[in-house]
């Protein structure tokens, strides 16, 4: 499983709060890659106590995500109904908190900057 935290500086990652089977990481791209990607973070998680594990994702701009596992994982919202999730993905921004259902998987998600522009 991966560490939680960042390579940001003054970035604490008990900010994340995470379970103890879980870890995520978020980081800043190379300044090169600035105007393409936003952000991006890793997710993981192992052990049975995730197992069916629910949390709740706050609206977001467009991403990409790769899931990099064969376990399966579930998006839902009042409009959307990803199960399961495909392996890779681009999708848009969501205004709506969204219902995550997974068991033990690692996942990297990229925000696309272009679009996190007009967000903010």
């Amino acid at each position: 499983m991966i560490e939680s935290g960042s390579h940001m500086p003054g970035f604490d990652p008990a900010w994340f709060q995470p379970h103890p089977s879980t870890a995520m990481r978020w980081e800043r791209p190379h300044p090169s890659l600035e105007g393409l990607i936003g952000d991006y973070f890793a997710f993981d998680s192992e052990g049975p106590e995730v197992m069916g594990a629910i949390s709740w994702m706050l609206p977001i701009w467009p991403g990409i995500r790769f899931v990099l596992a064969d376990n399966p994982m579930t998006i839902t919202g009042p409009d959307i109904n990803w199960a399961p999730l495909p392996e890779a993905g681009f999708h848009g921004s969501s205004s709506k908190v969204l219902r995550h259902s997974t068991v033990p998987i690692p996942m990297l998600r990229i925000s696309c900057a272009i679009a996190k522009g007009f967000s903010e």
